[in-house]
């Protein structure tokens, strides 16, 4: 369920070293985003995202 989902999302955004922007909940599906720094000299790129899903393997993206 969607408290289950997004406390996860959060236990693996801790142990990657990376900010959990928002989960939510949308349909049967977690919709995550997280936002990451960039490390030492790499520091001027600025910052990473990315966006993912997780549902039933059954229903199309």
């Amino acid at each position: 369920g969607p408290g289950a989902a997004c406390e996860r999302a959060r236990q693996v955004t801790v142990r990657m070293s990376v900010t959990l922007l928002s989960c939510r909940w949308e349909r049967g599906d977690a919709l995550v985003e997280v936002r990451s720094e960039s490390p030492g000299r790499w520091a001027a790129i600025g910052q990473a995202g990315a966006r993912a899903r997780a549902g039933p393997v059954d229903r199309p993206p």
